[in-house]
C-alpha cells in the first residue's frame, strides 16, 4: 500500500504582491483623475471676445464718476481684521460724494458709542456720548487707523461706498484698457500711482480695484455683490484688503437710500461754550 501524499492546503502568496497592485491602481486613478481636469480645461468656453474701446479714457471715466453731490444714507454692518484680531460692529451711516462723511457707530443695545464727521477742508469731528467729549483733528489716514484700525482717508471710504474705488483722478492719467476674462481690465497711471480697475461690460460696473503708490500695493477692494437704488448699481458688499497693515474691511450696506444729503445738518458740531479737545488726546486715553 503506496503512503499517501501530504495534504497541503497552504496556498503561497508572494508579499509583494498586495503593494504592487496598490501602486498600480494608484497610478491608474491618478493617470484618470489628469486626463478628466484635461479635459475639463479643454472643454471649458474660452471667454467672448468683448469689442474694443474706442476710448478708454472715457470709458473709464464713466465709470468712475457720479452725479456731483451723489448721497447716500442707511446702515452699515463693518468688520474688521486687524493682525488675526478681529471686531465687528453696526453704524449709522450719510455720505456726500466725494466730500462728506458721517458715521455713528451704536454700542450695546444700538445706543450711539461713537459720532465722527468729515468734511472736505475741515478737520475730523468726534463725539463720545459716554464721555460727553468732543475732539478735532487731522481727517487723514493715520487718524482713521488710529480710531478703527482701517488706514484710509475718510474721504476714501466716501468713494468706495459709491462703488469708485479712490485712485488717480482718470481725467488727467494715461489710461489702457485690455480683456481680462469677461471684464475690461484698465489701467489707471498717474506719476508713481497706478490703480487697476476691472469692469462689467453689461452693468458698466466696477467689480474690484488694486492701488499702487511706488511700486508698493495699498489695498485692494472688490465689489462682490450690488444692489439697486434709485435708479443707481450701489454695492452691497465691500471687501478690502490692506496689503501694508496686513488688515481686512467687510462692509455690508443694509436700507440704502440714495438721495441729496445736506453736510451743513449732519456736521457735527460740539454745542456753544463746550471745549473741543485735541484728537490726540482722544488717542492717548486708549
Amino acid at each position: 500500500m503506496k503512503p499517501r501524499p501530504e495534504r497541503n492546503d497552504h496556498v503561497p502568496t508572494s508579499s509583494a504582491a498586495g503593494p504592487m497592485h496598490l501602486r498600480t491602481l494608484i497610478s491608474v486613478v491618478s493617470c484618470a483623475v489628469l486626463l478628466m481636469q484635461a479635459g475639463c480645461a479643454a472643454l471649458r468656453p474660452a471667454p467672448t471676445p468683448l469689442p474694443a474701446l474706442a476710448d478708454p479714457a472715457g470709458y473709464v471715466q464713466t465709470a468712475l464718476s457720479l452725479p456731483e453731490h451723489a448721497g447716500l444714507s442707511g446702515i452699515a454692518r463693518i468688520a474688521v481684521t486687524v493682525a488675526g484680531s478681529s471686531r465687528s460692529y453696526k453704524s449709522v451711516f450719510a455720505c456726500r460724494y466725494p466730500d462728506f462723511l458721517r458715521l455713528e457707530v451704536l454700542g450695546l443695545f444700538n445706543q450711539p458709542g461713537l459720532y465722527l464727521s468729515a468734511l472736505s477742508g475741515r478737520d475730523l469731528t468726534l463725539y463720545v456720548p459716554s464721555e460727553n467729549a468732543w475732539y478735532a483733528g487731522s481727517a487723514s489716514p493715520e487718524s482713521m487707523q488710529r480710531i478703527s484700525g482701517i488706514r484710509m482717508n475718510p474721504l476714501d471710504i466716501v468713494r468706495t461706498i459709491h462703488g469708485r474705488p479712490p485712485g488717480p483722478d482718470p481725467a488727467t492719467s494715461r489710461i489702457t484698457c485690455a480683456q481680462d476674462g469677461d471684464s475690461y481690465a484698465c489701467t489707471i497711471s498717474q506719476y508713481e500711482t497706478v490703480q487697476q480697475v476691472w469692469i462689467d461690460p453689461l452693468s458698466g460696473a466696477v467689480t474690484r480695484s488694486r492701488l499702487y503708490k511706488n511700486g508698493d500695493a495699498v489695498y485692494e477692494i472688490s465689489y462682490p455683490k450690488f444692489q439697486q437704488g434709485e435708479g443707481l448699481l450701489l454695492p452691497e458688499t465691500i471687501l478690502i484688503v490692506f496689503e501694508r497693515t496686513d488688515a481686512r474691511l467687510e462692509i455690508r450696506l443694509q436700507s440704502t437710500t440714495a438721495g441729496p444729503v445736506d453736510p451743513a445738518r449732519l456736521q457735527l458740531q460740539a454745542p456753544a461754550n463746550t471745549p473741543v479737545l485735541p484728537l490726540e488726546d482722544f488717542f492717548a486715553a486708549r
